[in-house]
Formats: structure tokens, sequence, C-alpha cells
């Protein structure tokens, strides 16, 4: 089963999704320079606050307008207005016009498109996806979104600061065919339940209507221990994002990587890129490599080799030992990061599926959060004990996991009992 075989759907997004977040790397990484330059560095940080928060109600108000409206109806409304905020942003870095103020507007609707159209998107891709090629789904768009990053952010270093309008142009370009792709190829798969809930709104309220089934997604315990594993999954990454990264400016000092006299700055880019490496090297190997072996094993053995990799990576300061750390890391997450994702696609019901992606993608959110903590924890603490902390949240992740994967196992052995017996009933009738 190979990537010909997908829906049309799938193979588009991908697509789409590939040349988005590119050219959006090209710019969103760096607009936090920009917004400091042209605000201050506090008055950026507030400014910055205030878009996380609003793109959290977006994304909550987009899952459940998906499931009540549809998917692709959400996804063309985002979109558009998406493309409207793009070309504000260009006009306003263009020859003849500089507003940081008006770049900012439009820089928090673009936020807020995303929080509308995201929850949707991802429900499309659980809609069209089937048990047997979730995992391909899922490995080609972690390689898409990995390599799409190291592009974008390789582009963007060099020519933000000169060709910065340039840049916007060609974004605007990218949503543009976005906005035609959903127009005229991408199919419904969702076409709502507003017809069924009119009544229902008209004597409860939408916003009581919200609220209710959201209340469902949080009562579904294996569905937010899933989310809790991912968010301390997640966490590890992070915290060794902005940890480690801070700790090697300050303890790595200056020492001679292959011939070249790195500082700890350096080093830690460094690793980075060669985790964006390996990820575009090794996918499709490790792909090819998953199909038809047992998801267990692999799951544990994956969160073993992430949860190392990283933890190694708070404490050491020798540059081979720092690179090996990052090659583990990177295998183990090209393990877990496939099955976990199918895991979520098999969590969350048809009916209020885009309710479900909107609760799962706070984790990055929480993620985010727990990785700014690590660096106030990391000034307190010694860094063979952030080593454990880390060790602590993977393993901990994979307790939750196991239990999450094994009830889903035990649910589709029901499934399967009570299907068979309707099927012998059927049969004697």
């Amino acid at each position: 089963m190979g990537i010909r075989s997908l829906h049309r759907n799938l193979k588009i997004r991908m697509f789409d999704s590939f040349l988005s977040m590119m050219l959006g790397n090209m710019l969103f990484p760096f607009m936090t320079i920009y917004f400091a330059e042209q605000f201050g560095s506090k008055t950026a940080g507030l400014l910055l606050m205030l878009n996380i928060a609003l793109g959290v109600v977006a994304n909550f108000c987009g899952g459940y307008l998906a499931d009540l409206y549809g998917r692709r109806t959400l996804m063309l409304a985002g979109e558009s207005l998406r493309l409207t905020a793009f070309v504000g942003m260009m006009a306003a870095n263009s020859p003849w016009l500089n507003s940081p103020v008006l770049t900012f507007v439009m820089f928090v609707i673009t936020g807020l498109c995303w929080g509308l159209s995201g929850p949707a998107m991802d429900a499309m891709m659980v809609d069209v996806s089937t048990p047997e090629n979730r995992k391909l789904v899922y490995s080609v768009q972690y390689w898409s979104v990995n390599f799409s990053v190291m592009l974008g952010g390789v582009i963007g270093g060099f020519f933000f600061q000169s060709y910065r309008f340039e840049l916007f142009v060609a974004v605007c370009v990218a949503q543009m065919v976005s906005v035609l792709l959903l127009v005229f190829f991408i199919e419904e798969t969702h076409r709502g339940t507003h017809a069924s809930c009119v009544r229902k709104e008209k004597s409860s309220g939408a916003v009581r209507e919200m609220l209710g089934n959201y209340g469902k997604v949080f009562a579904d315990r294996r569905f937010m221990l899933y989310v809790l594993a991912s968010l301390l999954m997640m966490s590890v990454e992070f915290m060794n994002n902005s940890y480690t990264g801070v700790r090697l400016s300050r303890e790595f000092g200056v020492q001679s990587v292959f011939g070249l006299p790195l500082d700890g700055v350096k080093m830690f880019g460094m690793l980075s890129s060669e985790n964006s490496l390996f990820v575009v090297l090794l996918t499709a190997f490790v792909t090819v490599w998953l199909k038809k072996r047992r998801e267990q094993p692999l799951l544990i053995l994956g969160v073993l080799l992430y949860t190392a990799g990283y933890a190694m990576q708070a404490w050491s300061n020798q540059p081979l030992v720092l690179f090996l750390c990052m090659g583990v890391a990177v295998c183990g997450e090209l393990l877990w990061v496939p099955i976990k994702q199918s895991m979520m696609a098999d969590l969350a019901p048809e009916e209020n599926r885009s309710a479900y992606m909107a609760v799962n993608g706070l984790v990055f959110r929480g993620a985010s959060i727990l990785g700014s903590l690590a660096v106030t924890v990391g000034a307190f603490l010694p860094s063979w004990t952030m080593a454990i902390l880390f060790g602590l949240c993977g393993l901990a992740a994979l307790n939750l996991l196991l239990r999450v994967r094994n009830q889903r196992v035990s649910v589709r052995h029901e499934r399967t009992e009570t299907q068979t017996q309707a099927n012998a009933k059927e049969g004697l009738a």
C-alpha cells in the first residue's frame, strides 16, 4: 500500500501542507524578532501571549463548528480569510507602506484562521484514512513537516530581513493555491450535524451546546489519558529545546568539533539541524520497516530511545555524545510518532471528531509552556536532575500510552465479537 492508493483529499492535503508550511516557516519564526524590534521585547512578549490565547479560543470554536457545519466548509472559510490576512501583511511590508501595527493585526487574524480550520483539517485526514494506511499517512506527514521546517527556516534566515515583501508575496501565492485546491478538488467528508442541532441550539444556546460538546470530550477518559501522554512526550522535546539550549550556551564553552571551533549556541544549532536532517533521510526507510510489525514492542522501543536520547542531552557536554544522543532520540521518535497518531485517529468518534482534534491541538501549546518552565526550573536544579526529570516524563507517557493502547485493543475485540454475533444471527434468520 503506497501513497498512490491514498484518498485524493490526503494527497492534496500533503502537498498543500508542505508548500504552506515551508513558506510559513520562512516568515513566522522570525516574526518574534520583527515585533521585538518594532515594539520592544516586553511589549512584543505580551502581544504574542495575547495571540496564543486568542488562538486557543479559535481552536475550540473551530473544532465545534467543523463538526456542526462540515470540514470543507470551515476549511474554506478559514483559509479564505487567511489569504486576506496575508495580503494585508504583504501590503503592510511593501515598498509603499511600512506598518508594524497592521502587520500585527493581520498576524493575529492568521492565527485565528489557523485555529478555526486546523481541527477540521486534522479531522478530515482521519475521515479519509483507514487503520491500515494511517501509519503511512502520519509518517509522510511527519517527514513533510520536518522537511518544510528545515527548508523554510534556512531560506527565511537568509532573506527575511532584506526581502520580507518578496517572501510575503510568495506566501500569498501559496495561500491562493491552497484556496483553489479547496474549492475545486477537496471533497467534503462530514456533512455536519447543523440540521439536527438547530432546534436544540435555539432552546439551549450555541455556547451552551459547544460547551456540552467539549464536556463529552473531556469526559472521555481514554482520550484524556492519550492527551496527557502526548503532552508529556512532546514536553520532553520542548524542554530539551528550551533548557538544553540555555545550558549549552553557559556550560559548553568553546570546543573543536570536526576541526571547527563551536560555542554552545552553535552546537545546539547543529543538533537541531541533525534532528531535521535525520528525519528527512530516515523517514522513508523506517516507514517501510514498520510495516507488518507489532505495534507494542515498537512503541516501547521508540519511547525509550527518544527519552534516553533527550535525557542525555540535558546532562552531557561532550560533542560526540550529544550528536549520538540526538540520533538515538530521532530514531525513537520515528518509531513512536506514527503509532501514537494512529491511536488518536481510532479514539476520536466521527460525529464530533473535530472537537477531539481541537482538544488534542492544545498539547502543542501546553508543551510550549512546560518547555519554558524547564528553563526556570533548570536554574535551580543541576543538569543531572533535569535529565532524570526528562526520563520520568518519558516513562510516565509510555505507561499512559500502553494503557490507552490496551484499552483500544479491548474495545476493538468487543466490537469484532459483537459484529460476529450479529452476522451469525442474520445467518440463522
